[in-house]
């Protein structure tokens, strides 16, 4: 297997769209449900569900091992890849869900938007709107509708997280996101400082 077919087998997930068994070995059910994630530019967000005991603790070491085994062949290298150790959060309320999905799917893509944007302000809420909606490393399009990964735990347990992705679901978030930006966009938000 070549790493361009691994590329494109990651963007045919994107996708929704199947890809073949040579990229699928399934040795045991899957370890958690992803709810929500972000690439940025030198790390990754995921708010995962896990679906035994320590299937966070078990999925991070393969994941990164596994990154850092491929980084490390690729530029001939033998050190430590990653500064320090992945760092976690239980959800426990509605409003935490909803708060670390926001985090992951759009505050950090806006970091790669508009740098230094979160003691600024957004500079103009439409575009970063924009920006979000074209991203294609978060899951902030599964959530407005505008993508059906399939890396994406199932409809079921998404309709759990973060008002779920139903029609009435992804309305929903987009006016929770719409509220977010505009709120930061910079007038509103030197204003928050000054009441």
């Amino acid at each position: 297997m070549y790493a361009k077919d691994a590329v494109k087998a990651g963007e045919s997930l994107l996708r929704g769209e199947n890809i073949t068994s040579k990229f699928v070995i399934k040795e045991h059910p899957p370890l958690v449900e992803l709810i929500d994630f972000s690439l940025v530019v030198n790390h990754y967000h995921f708010y995962l569900l896990p679906k035994i005991d320590n299937a966070i603790p078990i999925l991070m070491k393969r994941l990164n091992d596994g990154f850092a085994k491929f980084f490390n062949i690729t530029h001939g290298r033998k050190d430590a890849v990653f500064g320090s150790r992945y760092k976690g959060v239980v959800v426990s309320s509605d409003h935490q869900s909803y708060a670390v999905s926001r985090y992951i799917s759009v505050i950090n893509p806006l970091d790669v938007f508009q740098p230094g944007w979160r003691e600024k302000g957004l500079k103009n809420w439409e575009s970063a709107r924009e920006f979000l909606e074209d991203y294609d490393f978060s899951s902030f399009l599964d959530r407005v509708g505008k993508r059906n990964a399939k890396i994406l735990a199932p409809a079921e347990i998404l309709e759990q997280y973060s008002f779920g992705i139903s029609p009435t679901g992804r309305e929903k978030y987009g006016e929770f996101v719409e509220e977010f930006l505009k709120e930061r966009q910079t007038s509103n938000f030197q204003s928050l400082f000054l009441e």
